[in-house]
């Protein structure tokens, strides 16, 4: 088995492993495999120019691109996943991830040292957009938007005319249909393209598209830079001198459009749960006391009673005057003829008077 061959082997190993998150193997095999002294080689664009592919820096590429992707999901997610004997990755994945990127950078450019900032430079004249594309989804996924943008226009101002003409030269063609690459909204959705077998001009066609959508779809949006999307979105348009047709940079501008008033309403949205969860709360009001309904027999002793309001002495007798005429031996006293008076016998007498002859 030849070596291109073996390599060609790791490769396809620890791209399964990474589709089915099995991180060890993944760092196992990519250590496996030298890493390229510098991707940023015109040897690519010459065999594509040529119509000679040469498979050794094809897998080079993809190696690149599938080990920019693994740093940046283990950088996020688990760090220790990677065994402590590939130490190289164990290393990279350990580090903050702004220096991560850079060094990512730099790695691929071969140009300075890994803690300078990301910039144009004529070693990323030949560099494929495909492997910019993966370190800008890793900006994105690490949530470093700035180094992401650092890295696109580092990319669009050093890439070489040659680079230029040869996807001028594609899209001029008459069987090339720009349908074929449409505006893929999602930031993550071009992270296994490379894994996928295309035409190498058409596939340089497609990664330098997508660049252009990271960048004004996302990058700068994320960034709340919106009048620059929209400026990078006109700029790469067959009027202002670039290949992009009309029609394709105002779809990008009506997606741009339509971006910031999803993330208005999204705003507006959190807005208001956050003044529901802080507002005070109101008291609760005590319940009203039930009236109470009288029945009928209530409401008869309540108007006796009233009446009783009107007599003399509120119509109720003195304890003495009561207490004498319920006791008996009050009564037994006077019908007693000894402690009756004169008057008393007169006047309560019920002997008929005679009448006057």
């Amino acid at each position: 088995m030849s070596t291109l061959e073996a390599q060609r082997g790791v490769y396809r190993t620890a791209a399964r492993a990474f589709v089915i998150r099995n991180y060890a193997t993944v760092a196992h095999s990519l250590s496996a495999i030298p890493q390229a002294q510098s991707l940023a080689t015109p040897d690519w664009l010459t065999a594509l120019q040529l119509d000679a592919p040469n498979p050794q820096i094809d897998l080079e590429r993809k190696l690149g691109i599938l080990r920019v992707t693994f740093l940046a999901t283990v950088t996020s997610d688990s760090p220790s996943s990677i065994p402590s004997e590939c130490t190289a990755l164990a290393h990279l994945a350990n580090l903050p991830p702004p220096q991560l990127l850079t060094n990512m950078w730099h790695d691929m450019t071969a140009t300075g040292t890994p803690d300078e900032e990301i910039f144009a430079t004529p070693n990323a004249a030949f560099l494929h957009p495909s492997l910019v594309v993966s370190l800008a989804l890793a900006a994105l996924k690490l949530d470093e938007p700035r180094i992401g943008r650092a890295a696109i226009e580092a990319w669009f101002g050093s890439a070489s005319d040659q680079v230029d003409k040869v996807v001028w030269e594609e899209t001029s063609k008459e069987d090339f249909d720009w349908r074929d690459y449409g505006i893929e909204q999602e930031s993550g959705a071009g992270m296994s393209a490379s894994m996928k077998e295309v035409d190498p001009k058409r596939a340089l066609v497609g990664s330098w598209l997508r660049l252009y959508d990271i960048m004004s779809l996302h990058v700068l949006p994320r960034l709340g830079e919106w009048e620059a999307a929209a400026d990078f979105a006109r700029g790469q348009s067959v009027e202002n001198g670039g290949w992009v047709p009309d029609e394709r940079v105002d779809s990008s501008l009506q997606h741009i459009i339509e971006i910031r008033q999803e993330e208005a309403l999204d705003l507006a949205a959190k807005h208001q749960r956050r003044l529901a969860l802080t507002a005070p709360k109101p008291k609760p009001r005590a319940p009203a006391s039930p009236q109470r309904s009288f029945t009928s027999k209530e409401k008869g002793k309540g108007r006796a009673m009233s009446d009783s309001d009107h007599r003399p002495n509120g119509g109720h007798r003195s304890d003495s005057s009561s207490s004498t005429l319920s006791s008996p031996k009050n009564q037994r006293r006077s019908s007693s003829p000894s402690t009756r008076s004169p008057s008393s016998n007169h006047n309560n007498s019920t002997t008929p008077l005679p009448s006057p002859t």
